[in-house]
């Protein structure tokens, strides 16, 4: 609500501390200068509302003067004109009369022309007075105006002057000496009001009762612990780039401290103190070194130092130091005395060693060598001898190892996102099937320069083709069988070029060659059933067993008897009939169904029903000479192939006749199309085969040469997993770059995969990354001469933001190391290690 303001109702408001003055009132005394503003605009508009009104006031008074100065000048002008008036009659009577009045005539007539002048003159004053005067009554008018507008202005103003006293006065009820329950104008309290509590302090209302406005007690003990640390909260504020360095930093920092302990622990592992005492537990003095308890062998690591400190008073007379076997050790030994380092001799010299601790510390410390010997090194007493101390022996730190290895581990950490594709589950597994012991010996032999030539052919996309083909387990199954060393040997010898043309013709015949599987031990008979020598076989022989004798240069079969000629005693294909059956006949005789007679020598026959072989007097009767008897009867369709064997002479054949010309194909099958699709089945007939169906291979491998046409896309495993993505065989995929290094002394463009060992020993370098970098670009920085704190590398962003923000990177750590990845426009530059 809006009241007047009441005399007084401010007292305390203002910056009297005495009474709970809050508000300063330098604009007005006695009011705050939040109202005071108000007040001061309202004063200002009253201000200018009385000047304005005097103003016109002032002009409507020039106004009313000039009205009066112009009546004045039209009275004058009238008067003279009547003047004139009356010279002009006077003039005109006295023309009548004579010569002696012309001098008065003449008189008069000026006398009226001066008078007319005048009277001009004084209508052209009374009419510019006039205006004049109507000028200034509009003036008159104007300040009227503006007089009253600005009176509104003031009206206005302390209005609002009134309303924010009021408005204050609602919310800050002065000094009083309880809680009121109603506000200054006795209107209900608003949230949020205010008045000082006398000898008490601020309270605030906050909505249903009044609190104090201060700090609770273990706030103000806070507040009080603060006030405390002023000095530490200044050397705060004068730290702030290092604190803020650290803060941009403070997921390291949160890194490190999680593993406080580990650096706890590394600190110790590469300096170690020996707090040394001197005892004698019996047998006579030996040094104590700490908890490590009397004369303890010890361990050392190169690379890192320990302290053995003799400062306590036990220690007098016992200098301890270093012997490698009988010689004296002094490498990486340091000697102190009162807290400044000292020479040898004044260390093992009993009177300024024990002095040596009245002002500081008394030690002796010693800085492993990397070289320095695995065993003879000992502590001893430089006056006693060995019996104080014992032996020490040196090793290899892990810290050295993989310092040492530094740059196998940047490696490693530069395929990070390979190791971590590697972590994927699915190629964990994979890993694990690899581990096992047949499969790195099955690696070492693919590992073979031969075997790696060979998988190049295999990436061929028709061999892929082909062993996806081979890929079914059918074929694998088989294809275990011809793994066996006996059929690898015959395959060996089926490996020669001349044999390999032979092959793709068998090749196309797959549903024989499963045939041939089906009666692999068979076929890996043969070796035993057939051999080449230049005399007889003595040992395992079988009857029916062939031999070629190179010295005869003939072959022989093993009978019962013996070996003999094979010209005499071996049945040769002699004839072959085809017959295409209708009804359902029990037996086959007379003209084929190329018109030859069948006949055949009894016994020396094979008969096949469609393509199986049937097994003579079981499911055949073969006696007769010309006629074949089933022991089913046959079914219309069915196809009976008949191959009669009969006695030849090999020697007697004409080998000329064989090697020159070539065979008819009329000569050649029985039946079927004779052309460039088909192939001579092992029945004499002709027909398509299959090429791309290999499921019939049970046994054996094939050749190489055999699978240069197998597609990668055909193999059951057509591709390779790299960085967690599938790359088919025969494909290419980008690796990453492995890092290169260079050392830079001034300001350079960095590169992509590229690692800088930077030297700002002489001044600041500035380092400018690439304008256009790809996502995963990664760029590493060293600080080379450990000068960064001192002269600061600057990374420029070059355009593009920086751990998401768009400004330069300062890096003024020591020794810093660190590595940045592009992620992408949004974010920009991130680091690696937090």
């Amino acid at each position: 609500m809006t009241t007047p303001a009441r005399p007084g109702q401010f007292t305390g408001a203002t910056d009297n501390e005495a009474n709970g003055g809050l508000f300063t009132d330098s604009k007005i005394d006695g009011i705050p200068d939040l109202v005071a503003a108000d007040v001061a605009s309202a004063q200002t508009s009253a201000t200018t509302a009385t000047t304005q009104a005097a103003t016109a006031t002032t002009q409507a008074t020039t106004a009313t003067t000039k009205a009066t100065e112009a009546s004045a000048s039209a009275t004058a002008a009238a008067g003279s004109a009547t003047a004139a008036a009356s010279s002009a009659t006077a003039a005109a009577g006295s023309a009548t009369t004579a010569s002696d009045a012309v001098s008065s005539v003449s008189t008069n007539a000026t006398n009226a022309g001066t008078s007319e002048t005048n009277a001009a003159t004084s209508a052209s004053n009374a009419a510019d007075s006039a205006t004049t005067a109507s000028q200034q009554a509009t003036n008159a008018t104007t300040q009227a105006n503006s007089a009253l507008s600005s009176a509104s202005s003031a009206t206005s103003s302390a209005n609002a002057a009134a309303a924010s006293f009021d408005s204050f006065d609602d919310r800050y009820l002065g000094a009083k000496s309880s809680d009121p329950s109603t506000d200054n104008d006795g209107d209900a309290l608003a949230t949020g009001a205010l008045y000082f509590k006398t000898g008490d302090g601020m309270r605030v209302y906050n909505g249903s009762a009044w609190v104090d406005v201060k700090p609770s007690s273990s706030e103000q003990t806070n507040i009080n612990t603060v006030a405390a640390a002023n000095s530490n909260i200044t050397a705060v504020v004068n730290n702030a780039t290092n604190i803020n360095a650290v803060g941009a930093i403070d997921g390291n920092v949160t890194s490190v401290a999680n593993i406080a302990s580990d650096v706890t622990s590394l600190a110790n592992s590469l300096e170690k103190t020996y707090t040394v005492t001197v005892t004698n537990p019996g047998s006579g003095n030996v040094f104590v070194l700490g908890s490590d308890g009397n004369a303890p062998a010890i361990e050392m690591f190169r690379g890192n130092t320990y302290v053995f400190n003799q400062s306590d008073a036990t220690n007098d007379g016992h200098p301890l130091v270093f012997k490698n076997g009988s010689s004296a050790y002094e490498v990486g030994v340091t000697y102190f005395l009162n807290g400044s380092e000292a020479t040898q001799s004044n260390y093992v010299n009993t009177t300024t060693f024990n002095a040596g601790r009245a002002s500081g510390v008394r030690k002796v410390q010693i800085e492993v060598a990397s070289n320095a010997p695995s065993s003879g090194l000992r502590y001893y007493c430089y006056i006693h001898g060995n019996g104080m101390g014992n032996t020490i022996t040196v090793k290899d730190s892990n810290i050295s190892l993989v310092a040492g290895s530094i740059t196998n581990v940047n490696t490693v950490a530069g395929a990070n996102s390979n190791i971590t594709a590697l972590a994927a589950s699915a190629v964990i597994n994979d890993m694990s099937l690899l581990g096992t012991t047949d499969a790195v010996a099955d690696m070492a032999l693919l590992g073979n320069q031969t075997v790696i030539d060979d998988m190049a052919l295999l990436a061929d996309s028709a061999v892929i083709t082909d062993m996806g083909l081979l890929g079914n387990q059918t074929v694998v199954d088989d294809m275990a069988l011809l793994a066996v060393p006996a059929v690898i040997t015959d395959m060996d010898i089926l490996g020669a070029s001349g044999v390999v043309g032979n092959i793709a013709t068998v090749a196309g015949v797959a549903s024989n060659v499963t045939t041939v599987a089906n009666n692999v031990s068979g076929v890996n008979s043969f070796a035993d059933r057939y051999r080449i020598a230049s005399s007889a076989p003595t040992a395992s022989l079988d009857v029916g067993d062939l031999y070629f004798d190179t010295t005869a240069n003939e072959l022989k079969v093993y009978k019962s008897s013996g070996w003999a000629a094979a010209g005499s005693t071996v049945n040769g294909t002699s004839a072959r009939f085809t017959y295409n059956i209708s009804g359902t006949p029990t037996a086959v005789t007379g003209s084929d169904a190329n018109g030859a007679t069948l006949a055949y020598d009894a016994g020396f026959v094979d008969v096949y029903l469609n393509g199986v072989k049937q097994v003579n007097g079981t499911d055949v009767t073969v006696t007769s000479g010309d006629t074949v008897t089933f022991a089913s009867a046959l079914a219309a369709g069915d196809v009976v192939d008949i191959v009669g064997f009969g006695t030849f002479n090999v020697a007697a054949i004409n080998a000329a006749n064989i090697n020159s010309g070539t065979v008819p194909i009329a000569r050649i099958g029985a039946s079927g199309t004779k052309d460039n699709t088909t192939f001579l089945r092992g029945d004499n007939t002709f027909a398509v085969v299959d090429t791309t169906n290999a499921s019939n291979l049970s046994t054996g491998t094939l050749p190489n040469a055999r699978l240069s046409s197998v597609p990668n896309s055909a193999l059951a495993n057509s591709g390779i997993t790299i960085n967690g993505s599938s790359v088919a065989l025969g494909g290419s995929v980008t690796l990453q770059e492995d890092f290169s290094w260079e050392t830079k002394t001034s300001a350079f463009n960095v590169a992509a995969s590229r690692g800088y060992f930077v030297d700002t020993s002489s001044s600041a370098i500035t380092a400018t990354l690439p304008a256009s970098p790809t996502a995963g670009d990664t760029v590493r920085f060293i600080d080379l001469s450990a000068t960064f704190d001192t002269n600061n590398l600057t990374v420029a962003r070059n355009g593009k933001k920086i751990q998401g923000d768009a400004s330069d990177m300062t890096v003024a750590t020591e020794r810093a190391g660190f590595a940045l990845v592009f992620s992408g426009d949004t974010q920009g530059w991130l680091l690696m290690e937090k």
